[in-house]
C-alpha cells in the first residue's frame, strides 16, 4: 500500500512540475523577400512578378511558402514558435498566405501587421498563439535620422499583450541596410536603434516589472555600436536595460548569414533584465540559431551558406538567405 501511495505521489508530483515548468519559444525569421506575384502601383515590385528578369510566378512563390511554413513549424525543437517576429513580407495577405499551408494550418496563429512607408514594400509583423499570449495592443514607430524629412524605411512595430500573468512588450525590427558600406550606412541603423530605445525607456521608467523583448534583423552584430552602445544591449553577465544572449554565439563564429566567407549574426532576440531574475513567471532558458540541413546550400560555390531563394536574378529555389534564430523562454 505505502508503495502505491508512494508512486502516486511521484506521479502527481511529475505532473505539477510539468505544469509549472513549460517552455514557450520566441523566434524571428527574415524570410527574404516574400512577395506575392500581383504588381502594387504603390510600391517598388515589379521584380517579383511572372514578366520580370525574375519570372516570379505563382509556382515559385508556392514552393517558397512551403518551404516557410514547413521550417516555421519546427523552430520550437519540431514545435511551431509561440510568438513569431518577421521581416521581408510585402502585406497581409502573404502572411495569410504562408498561414494557410498544411504545416501551420492547424496553430491558430494570429497576425500583427501594418503597411510600412518603405518604398519597396516590405514590411514587419509579429505572429502570436492566442492560447498563450493575449494582445492588448499595438504601434509603430517611424524611424527618422537626424536632419532627414524625406527617408522612409522599415517602422518599429511595438506589440503589448499579457503571456503567463506577465505584461510584455515585443519590438519587431527591421533596420536599415549596409548598402553604400556598413561604416557610411551606420547613421541610420544607429538612429532606429535610438528610437527604440527612447520608447523602452519610456516603458520601463513607469513599469519597470514589464517584460520587454526586442527582435529583429538589426543588419548589425551584437558588438557594433547601434546595439551594444546605443540601444545598450550587453552580454548576460552585465548589468543592463537589456541583455544580449546573442553576444558569445557571435563571438563563437555562428551566425544567421552569410556574406563574401565571413558569418554575421544580424538576427537577435533581446531581453530586458526580468527575465533573468529568480523571482520572474518566465525565466530565459536558451539561444539559438535555428539550422536544419536543408536551410543550407548542399552544393555549389556557396555550400555551407544559407539556401536563399535567389542569387541576383537566377532561381535557386531555397528557403531564405537568413536563418530563424529563437529563444526559450521557461514558465515557473
Amino acid at each position: 500500500m505505502r508503495i502505491v501511495l508512494l508512486l502516486c505521489f511521484l506521479a502527481a508530483s511529475c505532473v505539477a512540475t510539468a505544469q509549472r515548468n513549460k517552455d514557450y519559444t520566441i523566434a524571428f525569421y527574415n524570410v527574404e523577400n516574400l512577395f506575392d506575384t500581383i504588381n502594387q502601383p504603390e510600391v517598388r515590385d515589379t521584380g517579383f512578378t511572372p514578366n520580370s528578369d525574375k519570372q516570379w510566378n505563382t509556382k515559385r512563390y508556392t514552393d517558397k511558402l512551403t518551404k516557410l511554413s514547413r521550417t516555421i513549424a519546427n523552430i520550437g525543437d519540431g514545435k511551431a514558435p509561440t510568438i513569431l517576429g518577421l521581416c521581408e513580407v510585402e502585406n497581409k495577405g502573404v502572411i495569410e498566405d504562408l498561414l494557410r499551408q498544411p504545416a501551420l494550418k492547424g496553430h491558430s496563429y494570429r497576425i500583427v501587421h501594418q503597411d510600412s512607408p518603405d518604398k519597396r514594400g516590405i514590411d514587419v509583423a509579429l505572429l502570436y498563439q492566442p492560447r498563450a499570449f493575449k494582445l492588448e495592443s499595438y504601434e509603430t514607430y517611424r524611424v527618422l535620422p537626424p536632419g532627414k524629412t524625406d527617408y522612409y524605411t522599415r517602422e518599429i512595430l511595438r506589440v503589448t499583450g499579457w503571456m503567463d500573468g506577465q505584461r510584455l512588450h515585443f519590438f519587431v525590427n527591421h533596420w536599415p541596410s549596409r548598402r553604400g558600406g556598413a561604416e557610411k550606412s551606420a547613421p541610420l541603423r544607429q538612429a532606429a536603434a535610438a528610437t527604440c530605445k527612447n520608447i523602452i525607456d519610456s516603458i520601463t521608467i513607469a513599469s519597470p516589472n514589464h517584460g520587454i523583448v526586442v527582435l529583429g534583423d538589426f543588419n548589425d552584430d551584437p558588438t557594433d555600436a547601434s546595439i551594444s552602445q546605443v540601444l545598450q544591449a550587453k552580454p548576460m553577465q552585465a548589468k543592463a536595460s537589456l541583455i544580449n544572449p546573442w553576444v558569445a554565439i557571435h563571438n563563437s563564429g555562428q551566425g544567421s548569414l552569410a556574406y563574401r566567407g565571413n558569418w554575421n549574426l544580424f538576427d537577435q532576440i533581446l531581453l530586458s533584465p526580468h527575465f533573468f531574475q529568480p523571482k520572474s513567471k518566465l525565466q530565459f532558458s536558451q539561444a539559438a540559431v535555428h539550422l536544419e540541413p536543408e536551410l543550407l546550400q548542399q552544393t555549389g560555390n556557396y555550400v555551407g551558406y544559407p539556401n536563399r531563394t535567389f542569387a541576383g536574378s537566377k532561381y535557386l529555389g531555397g528557403y531564405s538567405d537568413h536563418l530563424p534564430v529563437k529563444v526559450i523562454l521557461t514558465k515557473y
